[in-house]
């Protein structure tokens, strides 16, 4: 069911029935939709038209509670291009009031993806950058506090080589982790791990 034009979409449920749904138009401008399910459709909240938030591409989003959804993005053109951000924002009705003037940078790379682990514990991966080991793959633990993140190490962690990884959870402490093969191959990879 057509809703909406653009690409690199994400979505993610803050309660039974409401979504969030955030994407990339043809501007390099990140958006967003919020939205009831029911009954097996989307019904989206305001007019018919998603909402500009931030400039960026690749977003991906995840609800800290029923009111708070945190999305990381990769930078668009120019000097930001292999830039990494992140926002923190309170869902309140058809808005979202996101925290600061716009995104806060906190790594270098591209496809990011975050999940949510125990608490207010979050796991980031993404793709190292075309200057720097291109076909590596990273992660990074953070603890959100209010409206930021308290990152555990200052860069991320090398666990792999790839391109475009996705991760989730089932339970809060076991991540599952996909890759493809990068710019090697058409393999795809998962790993699985364990929060401690």
């Amino acid at each position: 069911t057509f809703y909406d034009n653009g690409k690199d979409p994400s979505i993610t449920f803050i309660d039974d029935n409401t979504v969030v749904a955030l994407h990339t138009d043809n501007e390099h401008n990140l958006r967003y939709r919020i939205g009831t399910l029911d009954k097996g459709l989307i019904f989206w909240k305001g007019n018919d038209t998603s909402i500009d938030y931030d400039k960026g591409t690749t977003p991906s989003v995840i609800a800290i509670d029923s009111k708070k959804v945190l999305e990381v993005h990769r930078g668009s053109k120019g000097d930001y291009s292999d830039h990494l951000f992140y926002r923190i924002g309170m869902v309140e009705g058809e808005r979202i009031e996101w925290s600061g003037d716009g995104g806060v940078e906190y790594d270098r790379g591209n496809s990011p993806d975050i999940v949510l682990l125990g608490g207010e514990i979050i796991l980031e991966v993404h793709k190292g950058t075309y200057e720097d080991q291109a076909d590596a793959l990273f992660c990074r633990l953070g603890k959100i506090y209010e409206n930021k993140i308290e990152w555990m190490r200052t860069t991320g962690s090398r666990y792999d080589r790839g391109g475009s990884p996705a991760i989730a959870t089932c339970d809060g402490d076991t991540v599952f982790e996909v890759h493809d093969g990068g710019d090697v191959n058409d393999d795809l990879h998962y790993r699985i791990g364990k929060y401690k």
